[in-house]
């Protein structure tokens, strides 16, 4: 079930703000957004700023949380 109550704010899906934000994302700006890179923590910063700006609220204390990454090419 999805949650409900107070805290649960109805947002419509914003077609052009999404629109804007995936080519933003896609800009050299952001040089492919690979973890571990400038790019890649950018990337990240921009959409923690996103979630701000709409008012979904942090779990665990912050939008950012550390997670173990294993590249494995498909060679």
């Amino acid at each position: 079930p999805l949650p409900t109550g107070p805290a649960v704010r109805q947002h419509r899906l914003d077609a052009a703000r999404l629109r804007r934000d995936v080519i933003e994302l896609a800009s050299d700006r952001y040089a492919g957004r690979a973890t571990g890179t400038e790019g890649g923590q950018l990337a990240g910063a921009f959409v923690a700023e996103r979630f701000r700006s709409i008012g979904l609220e942090p779990a665990g204390g912050g939008y950012e949380h550390p997670f173990a990454f294993d590249h494995r090419s498909i060679r």
